[in-house]
């Protein structure tokens, strides 16, 4: 963060939760906060639960997911996960889509460049290897200077030309997952308003480890579902 407001010493409560399992899953190792939540497994399927996030509030969902909140006729994107003290998934490409929906640029095509990649609402923004965060910034810079994007690039942020659909010029980002599926990241969410009219920044950032966290920026304006029991993560629209 670049600036400090002090709204934590004014703001009602309304920040992230972090919902890490044991490092033996649901079942074992010492309670951890999704454990205390969700105790009632009698009731509750408590091994599958959904976070949807919006741009102000969203919405948890213990013992399932409700499909008939998604967009019709898209089907959920699921891809392997593993539970052990984080949620792990396994990226294995990125490419960029062009405004027609095909492949402008290819990011990465390895699983290799990712390292241990998580998906962690603690985390606030996307956080990625070195290498696969300057592949990203410069694939988009060459995207929107051969294509035009109708922003003009500042430092790490994008200064739009327009009021209505800003940022509907510039690149979707396509993660291609273990399994198949095929998850987008939108730029309304990729990249953010920051303070000034019309000037938004990158929600990624250099991880100074060889590592990817898949924080809220990446989980913002989809259906998350955590399915523990089917060692599976599933999004949705």
């Amino acid at each position: 963060h670049n600036s400090e407001n002090k709204l934590f010493y004014t703001q009602r409560a309304n920040g992230i939760m972090g919902l890490a399992p044991s490092q033996q899953g649901m079942t074992g190792g010492s309670p951890t906060v999704l454990q205390d939540l969700f105790k009632d497994q009698a009731h509750v399927k408590t091994q599958i639960f959904t976070m949807c996030l919006a741009t102000w509030g969203g919405r948890l969902t213990v013992g399932g997911f409700d499909s008939s909140d998604h967009v019709p006729g898209q089907t959920i994107a699921w891809t392997p996960m593993l539970a052990s003290h984080y949620y792990f998934v396994y990226p294995e490409g990125v490419v960029l889509l062009g405004p027609t929906g095909e492949t402008s640029a290819t990011i990465s095509s390895t699983d290799h460049d990712f390292g241990a990649t998580i998906v962690d609402s603690g985390t606030t923004y996307t956080y990625l290897p070195g290498p696969v965060y300057r592949a990203f910034v410069d694939n988009i810079d060459s995207y929107c200077a051969a294509s035009g994007c109708g922003a003009t690039l500042e430092g790490d942020c994008w200064r739009v030309d327009q009021t209505v659909k800003p940022l509907d010029k510039l690149p979707t980002i396509r993660f291609q997952m273990k399994g198949g599926s095929k998850v987008d990241w939108y730029p309304e969410t990729y990249l953010q308003e920051k303070g000034v009219v019309g000037l938004f920044c990158y929600t990624f950032k250099e991880n100074n480890m060889y590592q990817t966290v898949l924080g809220i920026s990446w989980m913002l304006h989809k259906d998350v579902i955590f399915d523990i029991e089917s060692g599976r993560l599933g999004t949705g629209a």
